[in-house]
């Protein structure tokens, strides 16, 4: 079956319109994207294609390795800024300059 984009913009016009103007935003923004989004959509089938030839083993093996990439990501970036906030903080204890007579507060008397 095929559906000109055109057809599809044309159609969601209406829609994207009112919540733009019911919320003060700039139609050209959403409209461009609905155009895009037409324009892209409709070769999403050569895609499911693609991936059909690994079938149903073939996804789940893909997930799980993107899941582990994920998650490896997330506490790898994690503690690379621990380490990173560490050495910080010791080079800048290591140099930090000696104390003068106005970073010392007088004592107040007894």
């Amino acid at each position: 079956m095929f559906i000109n984009e055109t057809t599809i913009v044309l159609v969601f016009m209406p829609v994207i319109l009112g919540v733009c103007k019911e919320r003060n935003l700039p139609p050209s923004r959403y409209l461009l994207c609905a155009a895009y989004g037409a324009a892209l959509g409709k070769n999403y089938v050569s895609a499911i294609n693609f991936f059909e030839q690994f079938g149903t083993i073939g996804a789940i093996v893909v997930l799980v390795v993107l899941v582990t990439i994920l998650v490896i990501h997330h506490f790898w970036g994690r503690l690379t800024l621990y380490r990173i906030a560490l050495h910080f903080h010791r080079h800048h204890a290591q140099h930090k300059p000696p104390a003068t007579e106005a970073d010392v507060s007088p004592e107040m008397p007894s």
